[in-house]
This record gives structure tokens, sequence and C-alpha cells, in this order.
């Protein structure tokens, strides 16, 4: 639920792809949105495995993400 979404404290890098049926955009913007500082990676013209469909995008930004909240 949401209410369980805002107890998250943790730093949370959400990714999906823009064609992901497990991960719609809208239930992407509703976590986005409900856990404190979420960022969301979302790539075009990709699916559920994006991180093997995209792996030159996700990979540099995975480790940006864990550099910034390390």
């Amino acid at each position: 639920t949401e209410d369980d979404l805002r107890r998250i404290r943790c730093p949370t890098l959400l990714i999906a792809g823009e064609n992901d049926p497990f991960a719609t955009a809208d239930q992407m913007a509703v976590m986005k949105r409900s856990i404190p500082r979420a960022e969301w990676l979302i790539i075009n013209h990709a699916g559920h495995p994006v991180h093997f469909e995209h792996p030159d995008i996700v990979g540099p930004r995975v480790l940006d993400f864990l550099e910034r909240n390390a």
C-alpha cells in the first residue's frame, strides 16, 4: 500500500522499462511519489528485463546511485 511505501527510509532506485507489463508507468509514479528519497529510471523502448536489454544505460545509473547513497 502507499502507507507501506511511505515507511521505506533507505534510498530507493526504481527501474523499469517503458513497456514493462509488471511495473506500469502509473505504478511507478505512485511508488516514486510515496517512497521518501526515491529516484526512478524509466528506459524507453524496453520491457521487464531492462537491465539485460539496456545494460549500457542501467549499469552506470545504478553505480551512480550507489556512489551517491553509500
